[in-house]
């Protein structure tokens, strides 16, 4: 009876460690989904200013024609 239980006991000790192991990898997703939420966003920010630089470029040269 005792390496029945025995072995009961090492695979929940499997088991912990395997759902620990899931644990910190679900944590670790999480951070790398806020991260690469911040680099999405800093990408549109980047691409709203070299939009809005081609507009006042653009608007200086028509200025400039005139």
């Amino acid at each position: 009876m005792s390496t029945l239980q025995d072995k009961s006991k090492n695979e929940l000790i499997e088991e912990i460690e395997s759902l620990k192991k899931d644990v910190r990898d679900l944590e670790k997703n999480k951070e790398l989904e806020q991260i690469n939420d911040l680099f999405v966003g800093r990408e549109f920010r980047i691409k709203e200013l070299k939009d809005k630089v081609k507009e006042l470029e653009k608007g200086k040269n028509e200025k400039g024609k005139n």
